[in-house]
């Protein structure tokens, strides 16, 4: 088993948490049908859009499945989904945006509420609040650095493939999904 970092070990337990919705400490594939489902209602999104957010997720549970459910009892642990997301899924790009990255597109797309490619506080706290994300107004101002007070969708996307990928305990896309609690 590849070892990884204690910054991402501290930020996949963060997610691991959020996506397992019932608090069974487990993820299974009903859970990220729960996540999708609350935020494509959540959001108002189309229904192109609602399918885009239930696709993405259904891949995250295809991938993350055939890599953590290694005695294929349908759940994946925290260890699993820490070793399957940090040493297999975020190593490789093209998985990572089959995985998260066209879920986060779809449903950053679904939050912005006057589709001018632009997250404003409120979006964002709106898409944080169904993500189940802690502390979201510290990362919006975290990943506003020019202090316009809306963040570009590529730059969130951008954040949320930073935080799977980055050791960087500094990096300010650690708090795109709430501050890691062993994190500085």
């Amino acid at each position: 088993m590849d070892k990884i970092s204690e910054v991402r070990a501290a930020k996949l337990a963060t997610r691991f948490a959020q996506h397992d919705v019932d608090g069974d400490g487990f993820i299974d594939q009903n859970d990220y049908r729960q996540l999708a489902r609350r935020l494509g209602e959540g959001l108002g999104a189309s229904a192109v859009l609602q399918e885009e957010i239930a696709a993405g997720f259904a891949e995250q549970w295809t991938q993350l499945a055939a890599l953590a459910d290694v005695d294929h009892n349908g759940q994946v642990s925290l260890a699993e989904y820490t070793h399957a997301m940090g040493a297999g899924i975020s190593a490789d790009s093209a998985a990572l945006e089959r995985a998260v990255l066209a879920t986060s597109r779809a449903a950053l797309r679904a939050a912005d509420s006057d589709g001018d490619g632009y997250l404003d506080l409120a979006d964002y706290l709106r898409l944080a609040e169904l993500l189940k994300v802690p502390g979201a107004q510290e990362g919006f101002h975290a990943l506003d650095t020019d202090g316009a007070g809306r963040l570009r969708t590529e730059v969130v996307l951008a954040a949320v493939h930073d935080f799977y990928v980055s050791d960087d305990p500094d990096n300010p896309a650690n708090l795109v999904f709430g501050r890691p609690e062993s994190t500085p």
